[in-house]
């Protein structure tokens, strides 16, 4: 509820704004009223700003052969507020970048007084995305994406509530950067639209300051997590200002390696795999949205993951995604 009264200020400062986007400019193409009509792709001359808010809630983890084991005195909490900028630079070339500020809090029940929490930014995401098709009846285009994270997230030491014991740190990223490439194509049947995502996560190897290997002095250990395999689909239907979608995402990840510092090149086959981290996983999204205008549209959206792999780097999200559902909204601003 919190999250919502900070982002509700937006809405009425920025509607004035997306409200003037409705009308049409020379030097720009047009941006289609309806939801399922749009390309992929940010058309020419149009900014996009989109401001969010996500929860998510860790109430367990997988276990070795699949199933879901509770937390039984662990409370594990994450919060973000992101905001995502872009720009269509011309009719097949969009920019864009996000960056996250990031909350986490991790409660022991069993003894209060060591709460941690943590407060800090999160990694900044640079991409591009290249219209290669796009029609108009029926409406439809595809596109190439790719983007890079690059490891802005520090493991800052959180703040214990209720103690002058020294904190314990809590890990915001994976400290490694990410290079995604991949496409999209999107289709409209009438009301109802469909999205289709498939591409490749590489996830660079990188010396990371919360791994050691126990020795006094020692240097950080260099983790490569596993590269990921994507794909996910999106329907929405579009009833007036009113959209309701679904979209489930899978993700198969390879095996997380471990190693010593090696120098800047470092080969996977020089670090020791980590027994069981390849896996997949699967999740659900439902997203319920308003288009207030052509260029405002607000909503809201949960999801559940439906199937998890284990691993031990809790809590570590980047590495070891825990079992929990997510609450988010989010304002999208077109000028």
């Amino acid at each position: 509820m919190r999250r919502l009264v900070l982002v509700l200020p937006a809405i009425f400062a920025l509607a004035p704004l997306a409200r003037a986007g409705d009308a049409a400019e020379p030097w720009r193409d047009p941006l289609p009223a309806r939801e399922i009509e749009r390309p992929l792709a940010l058309p020419r001359g149009w900014v996009a700003l989109d401001i969010g808010f996500e929860e998510h809630v860790g109430r367990g983890r997988w276990t070795a052969n699949g199933r879901v084991e509770r937390f039984d005195h662990v409370r594990w909490a994450r919060w973000a507020e992101r905001v995502h900028l872009g720009w269509g630079v011309s009719r097949r070339l969009a920019v864009w970048g996000e960056i996250p500020l990031l909350q986490e809090r991790l409660t022991d029940d069993r003894s209060p007084a060591d709460t941690v929490f943590g407060v800090a930014p999160g990694d900044l995401r640079l991409g591009v995305r290249v219209q290669v098709l796009h029609q108009e009846a029926p409406s439809s285009s595809a596109t190439v994406d790719a983007w890079l994270r690059i490891p802005t997230a520090t493991a800052r030491p959180g703040a214990r509530v209720g103690t002058t014991r020294e904190p314990r740190p809590l890990v915001f990223g994976t400290g490694t950067p990410d290079a995604y490439l991949g496409g999209a194509w999107r289709r409209a049947f009438g009301p109802v639209g469909v999205t289709a995502r498939l591409g490749w996560l590489h996830r660079f190897a990188s010396p990371v300051s919360y791994a050691y290997d126990g020795s006094p002095g020692a240097d950080p250990l260099r983790v490569a997590p596993g590269d990921q395999l994507r794909a996910a689909a999106n329907v929405i239907l579009q009833a007036g200002p009113l959209v309701i979608g679904a979209a489930p995402a899978y993700t198969y990840r390879l095996t997380t390696r471990i190693g010593e510092r090696q120098g800047f090149f470092t080969r996977l086959r020089d670090l020791r795999a980590v027994a069981g981290s390849a896996g997949s996983q699967l999740d659900l999204r439902l997203d319920l949205r308003v288009q207030v205008s052509r260029g405002l549209a607000v909503g809201r959206y949960r999801s559940w993951r439906l199937l998890g792999e284990d691993l031990d780097f809790f809590p570590l999200e980047g590495l070891e995604p825990t079992w929990g559902p997510d609450f988010g909204g989010y304002v999208h601003v077109r000028l």
